[in-house]
């Protein structure tokens, strides 16, 4: 019989063998998966996420069969689904049991949303088709069924060892995504509703009609899912009913050649949302490079700690780039370019930030020798403000271009959506972003714009 073994350090511990057994218990259950894009098979426990497997039915009698997968995050998982109702492609996702993130409240935040109204941000926000609950070995999980869309922003702009050079979004429709991405913000503001988490991660491409595809066609243009089996780690132990089956990675919807996209972004997510008041929410969830000091340091969100994350995403849609270098953030690193990009921290939030004192005096000056470089923060470019971090995205060439090695579908999309490399800014438009930006990722939080401040910028009004 093959002899599996389980490593743990410099020691091989042989399960098979009765005698280890008895003196030593792993410390998971089940042999590591060896996908990339995939969550943990460990977080398939009592609390966590719900067991999925091809053809798994969901909702009312059945209604909604699962025939792939859209994605994942820390608190759910997503399905690509079909209505056997309606007769048509849905996004279905499930929330870990013991989220954090209150399943309910997004659903009462999305129907709120869904009243009648003749703002403008309101076609910018995917809306709820169905909600309700499955009962599985995991718990009781909260089910939310959306229109598909995507990709994200994020996603087509993401560089790869395929595509190692930024890549940014033609100027006409990198301005209409902004605006549209900014009425969605200003519309949920508008209700008092802060998002929570803004991001280009966030804001999915709409598509023309696959929701209209039928199931042959769905399956003749969708990729096949990359997927292993769950094997546990004692041969004798039956498979566990909180895990499913097989693991798999999400397709990504640029993989599918020929899809057709609509010029219009939807903001999606909603878990963390909250209404707001004078109060701020405490908030320990988010993604650190969109948050700004109040919530990174004091883990506190207000309606215009969106306006920060918003600027973040503004920079990112344009430039192709992260404001805030994401590879490998901590939160000293990205407070360490804050202060580089916009000065001291206020006092209150400045004397809180325990890192402080190894790259700056107390009074916010850069020390001209801070020691042995940090591993934490690895080789970072510096910039010592933020038009000088705008300046540098002033012309695209960045990174080395490789037509050579991109497959034909990565050159269909980047011909479709995005600026040929090469393509400078304008001067004026630099200036405008930078002015813009300036108002946006300001410390003083009742200073900061509004969404409705935002779409009057001349970046996202005039021409340039």
């Amino acid at each position: 019989m093959h002899k599996r073994v389980y490593s743990s350090g410099w020691t091989v511990y042989d399960y098979n063998n009765p005698e280890t057994r008895k003196t030593r218990t792993p410390s998971r259950s089940y042999y590591p998966c060896h996908l990339e894009e995939c969550e943990r098979v460990e977080e398939y426990k009592p609390g966590g996420f719900h067991p999925v497997n091809m053809g798994d039915r969901f909702g009312v009698q059945g209604r909604y069969c699962v025939y792939n997968k859209l994605g994942y995050g820390g608190f759910a998982t997503i399905w690509l689904a079909r209505d056997l109702d309606e007769n048509r492609n849905v996004a279905l996702k499930i929330l870990r049991a013991n989220s954090p993130l209150s399943g309910d409240s997004e659903v009462k935040i999305l129907e709120e949303l869904q009243q009648p109204s003749d703002h403008p941000g309101r076609e910018h926000i995917r809306f709820l088709l169905d909600s309700f609950k499955v009962e599985g070995p995991n718990g009781t999980h909260q089910c939310l069924v959306m229109e598909v869309a995507g990709p994200s922003l994020a996603d087509l702009c993401r560089q790869t060892e395929k595509d190692p050079w930024q890549k940014r979004f033609r100027k006409y429709l990198g301005h209409k995504f902004a605006t549209q991405a900014v009425q969605a913000v200003a519309y949920l503001h508008s209700k008092n509703i802060a998002h929570g988490d803004i991001n280009a991660q966030n804001l999915l491409i709409r598509l023309a009609d696959f929701a209209e595809w039928s199931p042959q066609e769905t399956d003749r243009r969708v990729p096949l899912p990359w997927d292993t089996e769950v094997l546990m780690i004692f041969d004798d132990v039956p498979h566990n009913p909180s895990a499913p089956r097989r693991m798999m990675e999400p397709f990504a919807m640029d993989d599918i050649y020929g899809l057709e996209y609509e010029e219009r972004v939807f903001l999606i997510d909603f878990g963390q949302s909250f209404i707001a008041n004078t109060q701020p929410c405490e908030q320990k969830e988010y993604t650190l490079t969109y948050s700004a000091p109040e919530l990174i340091i004091n883990k506190e969100a207000f309606l215009k700690t969106d306006i920060w994350a918003l600027g973040c995403t503004l920079y990112q849609i344009r430039s192709g780039s992260d404001l805030f270098d994401g590879f490998l953030s901590t939160l000293n690193h990205v407070l360490l370019q804050t202060v580089e990009m916009l000065g001291k921290l206020p006092d209150d939030m400045w004397s809180k930030w325990e890192g402080r004192g190894r790259w700056f005096d107390e009074h916010g000056v850069k020390k001209e020798d801070p020691g042995p470089v940090d591993e934490e923060l690895g080789d970072m470019e510096e910039f010592n403000s933020l038009k000088h971090y705008v300046d540098s995205i002033r012309v695209h060439n960045r990174g080395e271009k490789t037509f050579k090695s991109q497959q034909y579908q990565a050159r269909w999309v980047e011909k479709m959506l995005m600026d040929p490399y090469g393509t400078a800014l304008s001067d004026e438009e630099v200036d405008n972003l930078a002015d813009l930006l300036d108002g946006m990722l300001t410390y003083d939080i009742e200073a900061r714009m509004s969404a409705e401040d935002v779409l009057q910028h001349r970046w996202l009004s005039g021409n340039h």
